[in-house]
């Protein structure tokens, strides 16, 4: 199956058939382009793995749809997610599918639809939505796993880079003025971090604007493809925590493509729905040219080899797996190694970054200390 069909197939179903107005059409392609966003049209990952993961849960216990999902409403806190958890009832209600009431919101990802069209079609919704609660899950554990090993690293290194300024802005201009009196050279030290000090109070303003400006123009256009593209070739090219990111990229990639080829979907359209919602654009990028390599008839292998994106080892094994038709095996081993690493490195990034700050700022402090110091105690000397 060819992409393009898919893709039409999406915007059809999506309006109700009416393939024929541009309006719609454009409404479709909007909702195909979106990227799963922590802010935005999209429900946050948590809320879409407890909405995934509950429903399974009382399928499983032999509750209907229609209660199911008037249960999950009702119990809700939040107004907005409530009316439209209730409106996605209403449309059940009224007769439509699921996947056809998911995608109605404008809510949901295409892979969302797809892989909730192919429960219902397959009889296999409960297996479908429990697969997609654990894949929210595992993207929630991973963001946490990540964040709490850069999060004390990163108060630390405030904390210290803050302390560092105060001493320069405060403490070097009170030392100074007093060496001001002594009307002799300075140490070769001393004189540097009174440098430093100087530069940094006449230029503390403008580098303040600078990063605020900065951070704004990031923010608009942050969704911008040249602004994506350098933020993940930085995010991949640091150390450490370059590869944490890019291993849970690829734990991200591997549970997709594990989903949707376990339920049967041509390998073409697995593809390209994983492009709609890896919200990583490297990823994106190499899958929309992929796409169009399969159709032409190349091996996935073949065609993931030309970016470096994908490790050696990686397409190794789904070399070997399109061979034997185990596709989806391999992903899901994939999947399970991807996210043992990221889990392993991000312990290791916690025990090991902590000690190598705390050191590093520690020397800082202690060149800016015995700087100042140095002239008192080569005086005391001299005067001894």
């Amino acid at each position: 199956m060819a992409v393009k069909i898919d893709l039409q197939q999406v915007k059809a179903e999506r309006t109700g058939g009416k393939t024929k107005s541009s309006k719609t059409e454009k409404s479709a392609l909007d909702f195909l382009n979106q990227d799963i966003q922590l802010f935005g049209m999209q429900l946050s990952d948590k809320k879409k793995e407890a909405f995934y993961s509950e429903l399974s849960l009382m399928f499983s216990a032999g509750i209907d749809l229609r209660s199911a999902l008037n249960i999950y409403a009702a119990e809700l806190p939040k107004k907005k997610d409530r009316e439209l958890f209730e409106g996605i009832r209403n449309e059940v209600e009224n007769g439509l599918l699921l996947s056809e009431a998911l995608s109605g919101t404008k809510r949901f990802t295409a892979y969302e639809f797809y892989s909730v069209k192919i429960g219902e079609e397959t009889g296999n919704l409960s297996i479908v939505l429990q697969q997609l609660a654990n894949f929210y899950d595992q993207r929630l554990k991973q963001r946490k796993q990540i964040i709490g090993a850069l999060s004390y690293p990163i108060l630390v290194l405030c904390t210290s880079v803050a302390a560092v300024v105060f001493m320069l802005r405060v403490v070097v201009p009170m030392f100074q003025d007093v060496f001001k009196r002594f009307g002799s050279d300075l140490p070769t030290i001393t004189q540097m971090v009174i440098d430093i000090s100087d530069f940094v109070g006449a230029n503390s303003g403008y580098g303040l604007a600078f990063l605020v400006i900065a951070g704004a123009l990031l923010w608009i256009f942050r969704k911008e493809p040249k602004v994506r593209d350098v933020r993940s070739r930085i995010a991949l090219a640091m150390p450490i925590t370059g590869d944490i990111v890019r291993y849970a990229v690829l734990a991200r990639f591997s549970t997709a493509m594990f989903m949707l080829i376990s339920s049967k979907h041509p390998l073409v359209g697995a593809v390209a729905l994983v492009r709609e919602m890896i919200g990583f654009y490297p990823i994106e990028k190499s899958l929309e040219k992929i796409e169009k390599e399969l159709i032409e008839g190349k091996t996935l292998s073949s065609t993931m080899a030309e970016y470096s994106i994908y490790p050696g080892k990686m397409i190794s094994m789904i070399k070997m797996a399109e061979e034997v038709n185990k596709l989806d095996v391999i992903f899901e081993k994939l999947n399970e190694q991807y996210t043992a690493e990221v889990s392993h490195r991000s312990s290791l990034l916690s025990s090991v970054l902590e000690p190598v700050l705390i050191i590093f700022i520690g020397i800082l402090v202690a060149i800016v200390l015995i700087s100042m110091y140095l002239p008192l105690f080569e005086l005391g000397t001299t005067i001894g």
